[in-house]
């Protein structure tokens, strides 16, 4: 690991975004108010049907480094970040979302965290609801852990504490990703339609990755209403981490991970 060049790290801005003509110009903004600007913006287009796309490139398209890519069909938030991080050339990507708010300090802890080894780093977040409840998502702070598998799945199916994790939070639009390390391991699974950000980081955990957890709340995270959320859908994605996991667990807890599943469903 060279954290000389490290510290010299330039960084990816990824936003993908569909539908989502309410939000997005305050996502994008978000990105701009940075105080570490990024080297390049790569926003992807999953096919809006609405007049997001109108949006960016009425008030967008005029800035040098942002580069704004349309998907023919609509392909998911999992596929839409691959194809962002392979236009990108910067050492590092920041996954943003389109109904999400940054902090301008967001992308210097991120560097910070970068510089010091983390292959994977988050933020801490607030997230709110429509209704005018929110939640902290706030981290303990956790510098270069090296992730083991097992005892994050049990934390994300089963709710099992374990003192390396401790208090963390795993959301993509708190996440970045050393752009090497996450073309390594295959970048998403586009499959994963949900609960993507687990999947990534029990990979990520299977290939060695090393983890940091900032304490510092950076994100907003909005949350809006769609089609492709809700509590039917996350338990099919659900489901579809366990099928692939499966191994990491013992019988008896995948039963009970299965049954978890089926009381909530």
């Amino acid at each position: 690991m060279n954290t000389a060049n490290r510290n010299q790290a330039t960084y990816a801005a990824i936003l993908t975004t569909f539908n989502a003509e309410q939000t997005v110009a305050r996502a994008v903004q978000s990105i701009l108010q940075q105080r570490i600007n990024p080297s390049e913006i790569i926003i992807i287009d999953d096919f809006s049907s609405d007049s997001t796309l109108k949006i960016l490139q009425d008030n967008f398209s005029h800035i040098p480094n942002l580069r704004i890519i349309v998907n023919p069909i609509n392909s998911g938030q999992s596929y839409s970040r691959n194809i962002a991080a392979n236009f990108a050339t910067s050492d590092l990507i920041i996954i943003f979302d389109d109904d999400d708010i940054s902090s301008p300090d967001r992308a210097n802890k991120h560097l910070e965290l970068y510089a010091k080894g983390s292959d994977v780093s988050y933020v801490s977040s607030i997230k709110r609801y429509s209704d005018s409840y929110q939640i902290s998502c706030e981290n303990e702070d956790r510098m270069l852990v090296k992730l083991e598998p097992t005892p994050l799945l049990e934390r994300l199916v089963l709710g099992r504490q374990s003192i390396a994790l401790g208090e963390t939070w795993i959301p993509a639009s708190t996440t970045a990703f050393d752009r090497e390390y996450f073309l390594s391991i295959g970048g998403y699974d586009v499959q994963m339609r949900r609960l993507e950000d687990a999947e990534i980081i029990i990979r990520a955990a299977k290939n060695g990755c090393i983890c940091s957890w900032s304490s510092k709340i950076l994100v907003t995270r909005m949350s809006t209403r769609s089609a492709d959320k809700g509590g039917a859908i996350e338990t099919e994605f659900e489901k579809l981490l366990l099928t692939k996991y499966q191994n990491l667990l013992s019988k008896s807890d995948l039963r009970l991970a299965l049954n978890l599943i089926k009381f909530r469903d």
